[in-house]
């Protein structure tokens, strides 16, 4: 019986022959050398015809060349290279993109509807007093207004954490989502936002109800209410132009944003601490506060997403 490793070569060496005589068009036989020209190849075959049939594991720089690049998965798209599904973008999907046309248009219906609320809205930054004149009197319709920019601040806050994924998370960390949970990444979002509106007003209701103080904390979340409205309108315009762009001006759009955020954020701080102070509750209870019910549901809400 002959060895296997003999038969493996006289395999290996016919095949390199036919290969050869198919590629040669002037009728001449061609040298070995010039058919294996994928590094690694000449040895393999010298390895199986010296007995090593169990063959040898060669690594991506000595099959295709020291300056060889893996294209796997940052550029990979929507098939691979063998053919089967890849990985599919956060924001390259139906669900995402009519997340967006609903977006634009509560938008502008939110402008054409409440113009006049929008102005009232406005004024809580320029004057403290204001908030708390809209607190003891306001229109149901200027609440209806107020209500309706949460919502569209939640929508918000699930588009641009697709964005922001979109920018910054490589395709290979959420490979392993199925392709729902792909789709419904920003609706999931903006329902996980409005959970922690609701969890927050359920921490400001629960401790005004054991330390007899429901007047002050219903005054705080109407407070911050109207400030996280303020942000979520002023923001949307930029965020749908983040969405409905690519290239350079895409990242511009981007930490525009991030600093429109950034200011609101010190904004709602200076107002937050005067507003403890003018109601002559102590500073240990307004850093409580932040850690509690602004800083505690928002990273344990990133924490569970991790």
């Amino acid at each position: 019986m002959m060895p296997a490793a003999d038969t493996l070569a006289r395999m290996a060496d016919t095949l390199v022959r036919s290969t050869a005589d198919s590629l040669n068009f002037a009728g001449e036989p061609m040298p070995w050398s010039a058919v294996c020209v994928m590094p690694g190849a000449a040895e393999r075959a010298e390895a199986l015809a010296a007995g090593d049939t169990m063959g040898r594991t060669v690594d991506a720089a000595a099959m295709f060349g020291e300056r060889s690049v893996s294209e796997l998965p940052e550029r990979m798209g929507l098939m691979d290279v063998m053919g089967h599904p890849g990985v599919e973008s956060l924001s390259d999907n139906p669900v995402f993109q009519l997340t967006v046309v609903a977006m634009l248009v509560c938008y502008v219906l939110l402008l054409y509807y409440f113009r006049g609320e929008w102005l009232t809205l406005l004024g809580v930054v320029r004057k403290q007093h204001v908030s708390e004149k809209l607190f003891d009197d306001h229109s149901n319709v200027f609440a209806t207004f107020v209500e309706f920019s949460l919502a569209l601040g939640c929508v918000a806050c699930g588009v641009g954490a697709v964005k922001v994924a979109t920018l910054f998370v490589p395709p290979a960390e959420y490979a392993w989502l199925p392709r729902w949970a792909v789709w419904a990444a920003a609706p999931a979002i903006a329902v996980a936002a409005a959970g922690v509106l609701v969890v927050q007003r359920l921490l400001l209701w629960c401790s005004g109800s054991l330390t007899f103080g429901r007047g002050f904390t219903d005054r705080l979340f109407f407070f911050k209410k109207l400030y996280f409205a303020l942000c979520s309108i002023t923001v949307t315009p930029i965020l749908l132009l983040v969405s409905l762009s690519d290239g350079l001006g895409e990242g511009v759009f981007f930490y525009l944003i991030v600093c429109q955020i950034l200011v609101f954020s010190l904004v709602f701080l200076a107002k937050s601490y005067t507003f403890f102070v003018e109601q002559n509750v102590s500073i240990l209870h307004w850093f409580l506060y932040l850690c509690c019910v602004e800083i505690l549901p928002v990273s344990t809400l990133v924490l569970l997403a991790r």
